[in-house]
């Protein structure tokens, strides 16, 4: 509605009361189109949800009863003195008859439990870390002794607020510059100023000289050597990491002590620069350490250098060594009841004894020993334990050498290694075997042999099992499978043994499946019996002549008010709908219609599902079917079980006539829901046609409200030309001196 819309302050009119009136045929119309779009809506979401159920339906059961396959189940028994021994399955192309079985051995896997390793004490041997005590070590004690730490280190000089100083070198020669005031007056010459103080120098000479060239000039950090001097005591709490710490309190800021594998480093990391051959031409920091302790950490001498050097090789390049490190054999200790975790060094549990003699990798120049690992005929893998190899590390290596056959695991909780192939059967066994004497020794102590001259307890040694297969012997044949389920395809039978007992004898009894066939039967129906009670129920129900509500129609309700007025709409949506009755009556006009059944002498007659057994009940259910002698179904539980009596004497006719009558039914279903004009491939009811119609509903109410607009906006711009007339002569009265026209009493 275009404008301002004046209402009826010179006239006294409820104009908008008056507009409305005038225009409410129009909104009459409106509301008429909105509710049959939101009827067609309703039912386009209910008809989805019979769609959904009738698709289900047609994939589901009735495809299932009109395939002839499904009618050949065969059942297999098992009978004997100790039938937990295994169980039978029979395919529906198992021969009936009884079978004589044996189950002589079971299909299992290859395993290794590790004896329970943290139960038992060893005089384990570790090399010495960081935060390894010095007085634990075995090495004489310590304690009163030390080191001293002389040196100096080369570090930038900074003027008295803090500020680095610099060069400006020009050819390699410091330069004296000038420095100036706030107001740009010289105040003194020096070759050490700050980067701001040489900014300013530079830029002044590019001012006054237009030849000056700035890239003729370096700045270079001024540097000073500090004197560096500390003693540091050795006392029953001193370790690598506590005299690191020291070290750094105490201004050594490039000098550090490491100890790795129980080889002790000092390091200095201080940066240097070279002479053009390569030789050092100065090392910002270098260190002296003198001590009664060193000889005792390994030194060869109580007194060593910690210095930058430079040695040339035969390829006349120069390598830079930084470091002084202990010459001699590692720094160990040793611990008793060792509990391994997982990521704890396999070497340091297995201690000197097996290590100190394992050999060295000439590749990476660790020391190691090594197994080999064979699964079924495959070639023998290498698994290796390096020094420096974690105990889940090495359960790792094993499950990467198999290729995924094993799975191998380090439970730290119950201090176990459980190596176990992925599969049963002997194809799948594995083996774990040492090579040298070192190795054969490390699977005694990691548990990993089940004849432990250390594991001696029966409650925590390990245990070592060879993989198996199955066998059983059938009607004296002798059959053998890598698993557990062992498949006789030739006679479809599949056998899942559970136990072994070569000396019983079963017997496997194989039949028609009567049942299968019957519950597949009460299953059709089921779902037949509720799709049709379901469209019945929609067709015959009660009428009313409640319609969908308009917006403004919900507002003046309640919650409660509204849900039951839906409920009153959507509960006679489908009364009398012709597509609907078109459904039911193909359907129910399909399951009546009689089959022809060729006889075993070739011979042809008519038979329906009555001669199953299965009827219709009363008028009253519109044409649900039930099955005669059914248990579950109430009246009909007493009567003759036709079905079950026919499946036994004469399989092959239950199976012509349901799946020729499930064929009828589907074919109908199928038809109905095929793609047209007027509804989309399977889909049962008009989608397209129903979605035409509320595109056009939509265009009818935007045509209706686009007049109802146009209409409502005439009539406001005439009621506001009458405002504004009566205004005016409303104003000439009052000039003249007569009573407004609104409210007059003339």
């Amino acid at each position: 509605m275009g404008g301002i819309r004046l209402t009826g302050m010179a006239s006294g009119l409820d104009t908008d009361s008056i507009v409305q009136g005038l225009t409410s045929a129009y909104q009459v119309k409106i509301d008429k189109v909105s509710k049959k779009k939101k009827r067609i809506e309703l039912q386009k979401d209910a008809w989805a949800t019979i769609n959904s159920n009738i698709v289900s339906f047609y994939k589901g059961s009735l495809s299932k009863i009109k395939t002839k396959g499904n009618y050949s189940a065969k059942k297999a028994s098992v009978s004997g003195s100790n039938t937990n021994l295994a169980s039978v399955k029979a395919s529906s192309t198992a021969a009936n008859g009884t079978y004589k079985m044996k189950v002589k051995s079971v299909a299992s896997s290859a395993f290794i439990s590790g004896a329970n390793i943290k139960s038992s004490k060893f005089d384990a041997t570790y090399n010495a870390s960081n935060t390894t005590k010095f007085d634990d070590m075995n090495i004489e004690s310590l304690s009163g002794k030390s080191l001293t730490f002389t040196g100096t280190e080369s570090v930038v000089k900074k003027n008295d607020a803090g500020n680095k100083l610099y060069n400006l070198t020009k050819d390699g020669v410091a330069q004296e510059i000038e420095l100036y005031n706030e107001d740009g007056t010289i105040k003194g010459t020096t070759t050490e100023a700050t980067k701001a103080e040489i900014d300013a120098y530079l830029a002044k000479q590019k001012k006054d000289n237009p030849t000056f060239n700035a890239k003729d000039f370096k700045r270079e950090e001024v540097r000073e050597d500090v004197a560096k001097n500390y003693t540091y005591r050795f006392d029953a709490t001193s370790s690598v990491s506590d005299l690191n710490t020291y070290l750094k309190d105490n201004g050594f800021n490039n000098l550090s002590a490491n100890m790795k594998n129980g080889v002790l480093t000092f390091s200095n990391t201080a940066d240097y620069s070279k002479n053009e051959d390569g030789t050092i031409k100065k090392a910002n920091a270098s260190y002296s350490i003198t001590g009664d302790a060193l000889t005792t950490l390994g030194f060869e001498s109580d007194s060593i250098d910690v210095n930058v050097t430079a040695t040339k090789g035969d390829d006349d390049k120069y390598t830079y060594n930084t470091s002084v490190s202990t010459s001699g054999n590692a720094l160990t200790y040793n611990v008793e009841d060792v509990s391994l975790k997982g990521k704890d060094k396999l070497f340091q549990f297995l201690g000197d004894g097996i290590t100190g003699t394992a050999q060295t990798d000439a590749e990476n120049g660790k020391k190691y020993i090594e197994f080999q690992l064979t699964v079924g005929d495959g070639e023998a893998q290498s698994v290796k334990i390096y020094e420096d190899t974690s105990a889940d590390e090495f359960a790792e290596a094993v499950a990467k050498a198999s290729d995924g056959k094993i799975t191998a695991k380090y439970d730290q909780t119950n201090g176990r290694f459980f190596f176990n192939s992925s599969e049963t059967g002997s194809e799948n066994n594995f083996t774990l075997t040492a090579v040298g004497a070192e190795a054969n020794q490390a699977l005694d102590k990691l548990g990993l042999v089940e004849d432990s001259a250390i594991y001696t307890d029966s409650s925590v040694k390990g245990k070592v099992q060879s993989a198996t297969d199955a066998v059983i012997e059938l009607n004296g044949a002798e059959i053998t499978s890598s698993t557990n389920t062992v498949n006789v395809s030739g006679l479809g039978l599949t056998v899942t043994v559970e136990n072994s007992d070569p000396d019983t004898e079963l017997t496997v009894n194989v039949s028609n499946d009567t049942s299968e066939v019957y519950n597949m039967v009460k299953d059709f129906l089921k779902e037949y019996n509720n799709l049709i009670a379901d469209l019945a129920g929609k067709y015959y129900a009660e009428g009313n002549k409640y319609e969908p509500l308009t917006d403004e129609e919900e507002d003046a309700m309640t919650e409660t008010q509204i849900n039951k007025w839906n409920e009153k709409v959507t509960s006679a949506l489908f009364r009398r709908d012709d597509r609907l009755n078109s459904i039911m009556n193909n359907m129910r006009t399909a399951l009546a219609q009689s089959v022809s059944v060729k006889g075993a002498d070739g011979s042809t007659s008519k038979f329906s599902l009555a001669s199953l057994g299965i009827t219709t009940g009363a008028w009253t259910e519109y044409g649900v079917l039930h099955l005669q002698g059914d248990k579950d179904d109430g009246e009909y539980a007493s009567k003759e079980d036709k079905l079950t009596k026919m499946i036994e004497e004469d399989p092959d006719k239950v199976m012509q006539i349901l799946s020729n009558v499930g064929q009828n039914l589907y074919d109908k279903v199928g038809k109905m829901m095929r793609s047209s004009s007027l509804n989309s491939s399977q889909t049962i009811y008009y989608d397209k046609q129903m979605k035409s119609q509320i595109e056009d509903y939509d265009d009818d109410v935007k045509k209706l409200q686009d007049k109802l607009t146009a209409m409502q906006d005439k009539y406001y711009d005439q009621f506001s030309k009458m405002e504004i007339a009566m205004s005016k002569i409303n104003a000439t009265a009052s000039q003249l001196g007569f009573q407004s026209t609104t409210g007059s009493q003339y």
